[in-house]
């Protein structure tokens, strides 16, 4: 087991901490930044250190998922183009860390419940790891999209290469507050555990993955106006206009157009995440 200590080297005491304000929790999570990257480098080595395949698994899963749908969709349903593996990669790739963060999320405190009472360690950080983690999974895949790039002459549109890292951090925070929310109430609700991973499956199909948006838009308004309720629309969106710039264009919308509301969603998301995360913090460590 990993002795986790505050910055000053001190094993961090038992006990809650009082209450705490928003810039006092920032303050503190940031004062812990090494205990984060700690944590973070320990769950990847323990995912990969006794592993025979190794850093292989992280381009193996999404690299299978997109033969078989491009096999079904492509091959025998016949949508799609001849680069319509490149397509679902633009796509897959960052839903795959989205769910895999949000499924993990539920179990973030509960699986390492005895360090969490234990240290003094601000709880946030065992969230933050899960999404730092599961990140690093995602760009350790993204070479995986680069080659079959290549391989169909598909040039990334510099335009929206450019703003694939703003992308990122905007799905980083929505995964935060997402995994804030779902970490907190699973521990008071372990049916929230099923539930999210029956949401899960079903919003993979109501997000655009293995169609475009453009599809959405042939549908009735009031289909398409609670469809862009998914938060996850415009992040996907964009990273498929990096490949696909006509994306965007035969959609009718702007890349403004389409990361707005997923900003306001996610900032929405992120604050309710991280107020059910502070108001719960007493009741969780309870019920650890």
């Amino acid at each position: 087991m990993v002795a986790i200590r505050d910055p000053g080297g001190q094993i961090a005491p038992r006990g809650i901490r009082g209450e705490r304000g928003v810039r006092a929790r920032v303050r503190e999570i940031v004062a812990h930044r090494s205990v984060l990257r700690l944590l973070i480098t320990r769950d990847l080595k323990v995912k990969y250190e006794k592993s025979v395949l190794g850093y292989v698994w992280s381009i193996l899963e999404p690299l299978l998922l997109a033969f078989v749908y491009y096999f079904v969709f492509g091959v025998i349903m016949g949508v799609g183009t001849e680069d319509y593996l490149v397509y679902l990669l633009a796509g897959l790739l960052p839903w795959l860390w989205a769910s895999s963060t949000i499924n993990a999320s539920t179990g973030a405190l509960t699986g390492q419940a005895r360090l969490i009472k234990t240290s003094s360690v601000p709880r946030e950080i065992w969230v933050l790891r899960l999404v730092g983690a599961k990140w690093v999974d995602y760009v350790l895949s993204l070479p995986v999209l680069v080659l079959f790039a290549i391989l169909y002459r598909r040039a990334p549109h510099l335009g929206h290469l450019a703003l694939l890292p703003f992308v990122m951090v905007v799905q980083a925070i929505l995964l935060t507050g997402i995994a804030l929310l779902l970490s907190s109430i699973s521990v008071m609700f372990r049916d929230v555990k099923n539930i999210v991973k029956i949401v899960m499956r079903l919003l993979f199909y109501f997000s655009p993955i293995l169609y475009g948006f453009e599809k959405i838009q042939k549908l009735p308004d009031v289909i398409v106006e609670f469809y862009t309720l998914n938060p996850f629309v415009g992040i996907l969106e964009l990273n498929r206009a990096v490949w696909f710039p006509d994306e965007l264009h035969n959609a009718g919308i702007s890349w403004i157009s389409a990361v707005l509301p997923t900003i306001v969603l996610t900032a929405a998301l992120f604050a309710l995440g991280w107020t059910v995360f502070a108001r719960l913090e007493r009741a969780v460590l309870k019920e650890l």
